[in-house]
């Protein structure tokens, strides 16, 4: 045989320190674990079974309670829970959590806004990504440019290019290796030309 609803209901609401955390003695465990176990006597059942069967109430009145207030004004009445009445006067006593939105569609346009608000987001860092590869192309167009325009200037311009590119070169060792593979290619295209 089930705990009888109505009963543990009546009987949580007599002892007011196991619900009203305004009292001094409502975090008594000494106070409290007594008062369960009173309420399991007259009930004849654990008292394990009857917390649990207590928790499972409120939390099942809680969730009735949101699912009434957040239903849309001119709806049809859902049926309400058969013990919303009986344990009415916890209202009084249950704390009210932080809610962002009290209308699920007002919940669905702040998001809807949100989700414009990362596309504009995505919007503008794609701008940017081809702002830069533009910038790229470009450099890589003007660089392109200067190699024809140095193949077509005379060859004292080149040398001149080489001279300096050689010293910019900081490492001696690396400096000389440069100078002989460019005299080494220059003595191979005097020796293919003739």
């Amino acid at each position: 045989m089930p705990i009888n609803d109505g009963q543990l209901i009546d009987l949580v609401h007599s002892y007011d320190h196991l619900y009203n955390n305004k009292r001094s003695d409502f975090k008594d465990i000494v106070k409290k674990e007594n008062s369960w176990r009173e309420i399991s006597l007259l009930l004849n059942y654990p008292v394990a079974e009857v917390q649990a069967r207590w928790r499972y109430l409120r939390e099942k009145y809680t969730r009735e309670k949101r699912t009434l207030n957040t239903q849309p004004s001119g709806s049809a009445p859902k049926a309400t829970w058969e013990l919303m009445t009986n344990l009415s006067w916890l209202d009084h006593y249950l704390k009210k959590r932080r809610q962002l939105y009290n209308q699920p569609n007002q919940m669905n346009y702040h998001l809807h806004q949100k989700k414009e608000v990362g596309s504009l987001i995505i919007a503008k860092s794609l701008q940017e990504v081809g702002k830069s590869m533009k910038n790229a192309i470009n450099a890589m167009t003007v660089v392109e440019k200067k190699e024809t325009n140095y193949l077509n200037e005379d060859f004292e311009e080149i040398g001149r290019m080489v001279v300096l590119k050689l010293k910019r070169i900081k490492n001696c060792k690396r400096r000389k290796n440069l100078k002989k593979k460019i005299a080494s290619v220059l003595f191979d295209f005097d020796t293919d030309s003739e």
